[in-house]
């Protein structure tokens, strides 16, 4: 199906832009009611992943530590499994930590945004 057309442009972060698109109603849907198109690059965001406002959000207080591990994958590409391994590996396999807390409590997405934002894994 088509977007409707754009309501607006977006310039965040700085120099990306964005179009607002609004879905048409229905069933299947009816938890994005509209999404990001960014005009700068072939992405599609919707509100709580990876918007413009949550990009700018990071590009502004996001500052990386030297022990910092960043996973890039493509969606369904066993992203959830590498963070699994890569969390075992730097903290030398200890599988009983692991099982004691989620792997939700251990890593996060970065461009995701729930409730509870402020609660991210320090370790």
């Amino acid at each position: 199906q088509r977007m409707s057309a754009a309501l607006d442009i977006i310039e965040c972060p700085r120099g990306m832009r964005w179009c607002k698109h609004v879905l048409p109603k229905q069933h299947l849907l009816s938890a994005v009611p509209h999404l990001y198109k960014c005009l700068d690059a072939p992405v599609f965001a919707t509100e709580y992943i990876g918007s413009p406002l949550i990009l700018e959000s990071i590009h502004a207080t996001f500052r990386p530590r030297p022990t910092d591990v960043h996973i890039v994958t493509y969606p369904k590409a066993g992203t959830s499994w590498v963070q699994e391994v890569a969390w075992l590996v730097n903290h030398d396999g200890a599988i009983d930590r692991a099982k004691a807390a989620s792997s939700s409590q251990r890593t996060f997405y970065i461009e995701l945004q729930t409730a509870g934002m402020s609660d991210r894994p320090t370790a």
